[in-house]
């Protein structure tokens, strides 16, 4: 049997994301079912299509259920510094939990706002793979389902985001010109 088996890619447009399904067989446990972003602006993620192959094998190692706990302790001390995130911390330990696809009705906190929590997240440097047409068999419907994988914080890539800060003063700087945006900073 493949420890690897790709599926079908998949475009989240509305936050340009690219994934393609995949199903990874590991020794001592279940397949994992997932979706990996092979485009992802957030973590500065781009891979060509002759590199997925590459790629796939590195994710596959990074997110071998055997590290899933050693992976939820690190986080244990990157959330202690964040003592004002609780209603955004209840989000991650929701897709934490199983590392598994989450319906936003059925298994995430109730929240309106629930887009922002997840964006909150991605900027956090969590990888979290969407499906906005996912069969929930709570909900017997199709919803918009969320997926928590356990990279390194920021992605394999090692891209690390702009803090408020730091993006406040390059735009300053600029003398108001937004270059990431590519507009005039109000």
């Amino acid at each position: 049997m493949h420890k690897i088996t790709k599926g079908e890619i998949r475009y989240h447009t509305k936050a340009s994301e690219k994934y393609i399904d995949v199903v990874f067989v590991y020794e001592s446990s279940p397949p994992y079912i997932c979706s990996v972003p092979i485009e992802y602006r957030r973590t500065g993620t781009e891979i060509a299509d002759d590199a997925v192959d590459v790629y796939l094998e590195e994710v596959y190692e990074k997110i071998n259920p055997a590290q899933w706990e050693r992976w939820k302790n690190e986080q244990k001390d990157f959330w202690g510094t964040k003592p004002g995130a609780g209603i955004t911390k209840g989000f991650f330990d929701a897709l934490s939990e199983t590392f598994g696809w989450c319906c936003i009705y059925c298994d995430l906190p109730q929240n309106p706002n629930w887009a922002r929590r997840i964006q909150d997240l991605k900027e956090f440097g969590y990888t979290i793979a969407t499906n906005t047409k996912r069969r929930c068999e709570k909900c017997n419907r199709n919803t918009t389902q969320l997926l928590l994988l356990p990279l390194p914080r920021g992605g394999i890539t090692g891209y690390e985001t702009w803090n408020k800060e730091l993006r406040e003063k390059i735009v300053k700087t600029l003398e108001t010109y937004d270059v990431y945006e590519a507009k005039t900073a109000k």
